[in-house]
């Protein structure tokens, strides 16, 4: 119905009503009934400018002002509430997430209006899986006080009613729509009249679907009447698109159409493309009756552009796809074709994300409660179902514990084998490195004895590094590694050039030339060992979270340091630690 109806119900009528209750014998309490009477100004302000948001913007900048002044809880609720409702969601959701920090200090009706004015920010937005966790958590939190029935309350049961009917649950949200209205029907009169009002329209919704249409007739009349008598021109322009889908439904084509392109500029007035969208399906569905088949395409792709702007998906709409694409495939326009079956896929994909959950989640928070002492008197009728289930249960269970058991050893086995084969590459490395390093040791006291007798061949060697420097550079990089310089998280080749007192292009040179890397693996190669010896050295680096451990060993990130391990180790350091503390155990037996 109206974009501001879920918001009405949660928390409209209890800033107004609860206001009334409360007795204030403070000095300031004519004051703080002043800002009590503005607060209510700029409320009723706030809704009747609902078409400018901008507007509406400022004044609920105003409001939450007074209400800061007044510093009571229920006012500073709805304050934040107008300006989230006044914003996109992302920006809204800054202060619909402010009312947690709102303290309601043990009172009831403050902590429900919270969850009911969250719950209805998510709804109108169509988060409906956010939205229901917060209704099912104010409806728990009633239920657990067992509170007396207030229009809060109310408030909170035509939210999942409004949500088992976006399910197709159709009778179930029913039976809670008149629940409601029996009890609504005291407001009229009062400042909450367009309560019972909503939840009128909201019964003729359900015997639209229900195909219902004498008490729907019935239902609709009882509406125009209300909201011709209130001077309630949007809610009375709402129950003539009732009254024009329920002429549909008793095939009286000629006067719902009328009412149908009566109501369609309305709507796209008030921006309400949801039923912008299901006048035009109608109308549509009228032309294509008629015969008038171009013009009922025309409305159905209508349709289409505002569900894809909008991302938008609704079950009844979705059945436009398969007659358009019938028509195109008909028309040999199959490239279109082919679209509007991406739409249909689209839209189913849409309508499983969103109401997937809130299915599930209805039945388990809501429903279930509803039905307990029902199943109760039933227990003992289904016993034997109750023990061959657990016998299943208890079955699988055994059958799914051995095959991960199975599973795990298997794993646990791969590990500890990949653990060796890498512990053997660095024995094998390490082997190779010492005989490389005694090599180059050997050489450069050779060319010291032999300098003046240097084949030709030495000497052009000699052109592109002079032996000398070779030798100190070797020896700094000795002393490099073995004072752990590389646990530097900030080493790199430009500082450890200018520590070694050469340039960048000699010590790459003799970094590719003498440790067979360049220097970018040299000093990964070097933390890596140095983080294996440490886990061999002292057994409380082995309960080092990873992220301690890249840092101990010269690594800004762990995310860094688990790329560069599992890329030589083939497993993480994780998976690493884990074999390695297995192995040992292996040993020790």
């Amino acid at each position: 119905m109206f974009k501001k109806n879920i918001i009405i119900l949660s928390f409209f009528l209890f800033v107004h009503t609860l206001q009334s209750k409360s007795i204030n014998t403070d000095p300031s309490h004519n004051e703080k009934t002043d800002i009590t009477i503005d607060l209510n100004i700029l409320f009723d302000k706030y809704y009747i400018l609902s078409s400018d948001r901008k507007q509406q913007l400022m004044i609920a900048n105003r409001y939450l002002t007074l209400a800061k002044k007044s510093k009571a809880p229920k006012y500073l609720i709805t304050g934040y509430t107008l300006i989230a409702n006044s914003l996109d969601f992302k920006k809204g959701k800054i202060f619909i997430d402010s009312l947690n920090t709102i303290e309601c200090k043990n009172d009831e009706n403050c902590t429900l209006l919270k969850l009911s004015n969250r719950g209805a920010f998510f709804y109108q937005n169509r988060y409906y899986r956010e939205a229901l966790d917060e209704y099912i958590k104010a409806n728990d939190y009633f239920r657990k006080l067992k509170l007396k029935t207030t229009d809060l309350h109310i408030g909170i049961k035509d939210a999942i009613a409004r949500i088992k009917n976006i399910q197709g649950r159709t009778n179930e949200a029913l039976k809670i729509y008149l629940e409601n209205e029996k009890y609504l029907k005291k407001t009229i009169g009062t400042t909450n009249e367009n309560l019972y009002t909503d939840c009128l329209f909201s019964i003729t919704e359900c015997y639209n679907k229900l195909q219902l249409t004498n008490e729907n007739e019935k239902i609709i009349a009882k509406g125009l009447a209300l909201t011709k008598s209130n001077n309630d021109h949007n809610s009375h322009n709402y129950f003539v698109f009732a009254k024009a889908k329920n002429n549909y439904n008793l095939k009286q084509y000629r006067e719902a159409l009328t009412q149908f392109y009566t109501i369609l500029p309305v709507f796209s007035k008030n921006d309400d493309y949801i039923n912008y969208a299901e006048c035009c399906f109608y109308i549509g569905k009228i032309n294509e009756f008629s015969n008038n088949k171009k013009l009922a395409i025309n409305y159905y792709i209508k349709v289409d552009s505002i569900l894809n702007q909008k991302k938008y998906a609704y079950s009844e709409l979705k059945n436009i796809y398969p007659i358009l694409i019938k028509y195109f495939e008909k028309n040999r326009n199959f490239n279109t074709s082919y679209y509007f079956s991406k739409q249909l896929i689209k839209a189913d994909s849409i309508l499983q994300r969103n109401y997937e959950y809130i299915v599930d989640k209805t039945h388990t928070k809501f429903d279930i409660p509803e039905m307990e002492e029902k199943k109760e008197k039933e227990f003992s009728k289904i016993k034997i179902s109750l023990t061959t289930i657990i016998i299943c249960i208890l079955f699988i269970t055994s059958v799914l514990a051995y095959i991960f058991n199975e599973h795990r050893k298997k794993k646990k086995t791969q590990l500890i084998e990949q653990y060796r084969k890498f512990q053997k590459l660095l024995s094998e490395k390490e082997t190779l490195e010492n005989k490389l390093d005694s090599l180059e040791h050997l050489k450069v006291a050779t060319v010291e004895k032999n300098k003046r007798s240097e084949t030709i061949l030495e000497l052009k060697d000699k052109s592109l590094l002079d032996e000398l420097l070779i030798k100190n550079l070797l020896e700094g990089l000795s002393l490099f590694e073995e004072n752990h310089c590389y646990t530097n998280p900030e080493c790199s080749l430009d500082s450890l050039a200018n520590d070694l007192k050469t340039n960048t292009t000699y010590l790459s040179h003799v970094i590719n030339k003498y440790k067979k890397t360049n220097f970018s693996n040299y000093i990964h190669d070097l933390r890596i060992n140095y983080f294996i010896q440490l886990l061999k050295k002292d057994k409380k680096f082995q309960n080092y979270s990873i992220q301690a451990l890249a840092q101990e060993i010269g690594y800004k990130n762990h995310s860094t340091f688990t790329r560069i391990f599992n890329t030589k180790a083939g497993m993480t350091p994780s998976m690493y630690i884990k074999a390695y503390k297995e192995d040992k155990l292996l040993d020790n037996l």
